[in-house]
């Protein structure tokens, strides 16, 4: 299997809105009707312009917080470690989604500066709060739907399997219907690691339901599923 970025360190990018609706599989009702938590939120935009087109969506990240100033010198110093180990990751992509290195550069730019517009108003409003998994700071039951991409599986070698059952016991505690997961493999070597079966173990003797589900976006290799967690009826 074709491997993919490999980093030393975790970086602070994000995706776009329209990458959001995709890995999650979001419908119009969802965005429109369901009340959300994104953790980590990075430096997306799905916030942003959910909450522009009258969405409620609350973000959490670790670097929430910081100054605008010290969030953009990370994300165009995330931006550089990008370009730079992109361009050896040989066939481990599909890149008809975002058309070749370049055209990546350009939607994770596009998502850091929706994201930099919108973040002094709404760090002000409450909307981006610090954050630092395995704890959530909101109450039970908090918000419709939780959704987590790039952090949980995404870095295996960094965060053990302990860490991923406690993250996920913290998101159902605040989710009233759902958490969503994405996506379900290592960035770096394309495979799925051990932690996935161990979450949808725990999860289901906590009583939740725990379904792997294709998505319609498929930028990595492999990485066109999510877990969908979900509240039993």
């Amino acid at each position: 299997m074709s491997g993919g970025l490999k980093l030393d360190n975790i970086i602070f990018t994000g995706r776009t809105y329209d990458e959001y609706v995709r890995m999650f599989n979001l419908s119009a009702d969802d965005v429109a009707h369901r009340t959300f938590f994104v953790c980590p939120g990075g430096a997306s935009s799905f916030s942003a312009v959910a909450t522009r087109h009258g969405g409620r969506v609350v973000a959490g990240d670790i670097v929430y917080g910081e100054s605008r100033t010290d969030l953009e010198r990370r994300g165009r110093s995330s931006l550089e470690i990008i370009e730079s180990g992109m361009r050896d990751v040989g066939d481990g992509y599909h890149w008809g989604e975002l058309g070749d290195v370049n055209g990546l550069l350009r939607t994770r730019a596009q998502a850091l500066d929706t994201f930099l517009a919108d973040y002094e108003t709404g760090l002000s409003e409450g909307r981006y709060i610090p954050c630092a998994l395995p704890s959530i700071s909101l109450e039970p039951d908090a918000v419709d739907m939780v959704l987590s991409d790039h952090l949980l599986f995404t870095y295996p070698q960094f965060f053990d399997e302990a860490f991923h059952v406690r993250s996920i016991e913290a998101m159902v505690r605040i989710a009233k219907r759902e958490v969503r997961l994405f996506p379900l493999i290592s960035s770096a070597s394309g495979a799925r690691p051990p932690s996935v079966e161990a979450v949808v173990q725990h999860v289901r003797r906590m009583g939740w339901e725990a379904v792997i589900e294709t998505v319609p976006y498929h930028f990595q290799n492999g990485a066109n599923e999510m877990l969908r967690i979900s509240k039993p009826a």
